[in-house]
């Protein structure tokens, strides 16, 4: 994350039978344009999150500058939209 980025992060390390992964929440207030250069490197990872962030791609009318960066994340990456 950035100095300019207000995004709150709770990271979790998950050990399961030998296998790992991450379960990241996220919260973005409403003035902030999230930045997820911070999670380009994760793998095996769980994105949870509110962004503040509206697209029609999950169910608003509208797009806002966070639904865009959200969506071109999601379309930059191997990631699977839930919601």
């Amino acid at each position: 994350m950035t100095d300019s980025d207000k995004s709150e992060v709770v990271h979790l390390d998950v050990w399961k039978s030998g296998a790992h992964f991450k379960i990241l929440a996220i919260y973005s207030p409403p003035c902030n344009q999230p930045n997820f250069s911070y999670v380009n490197h994760l793998k095996h990872s769980i994105f949870i999150g509110d962004f503040n962030a509206h697209s029609p791609s999950w169910g608003y009318s509208d797009t806002n500058e966070a639904g865009r960066r959200v969506h071109d994340f999601l379309c930059s990456a191997t990631f699977e939209l839930i919601y």
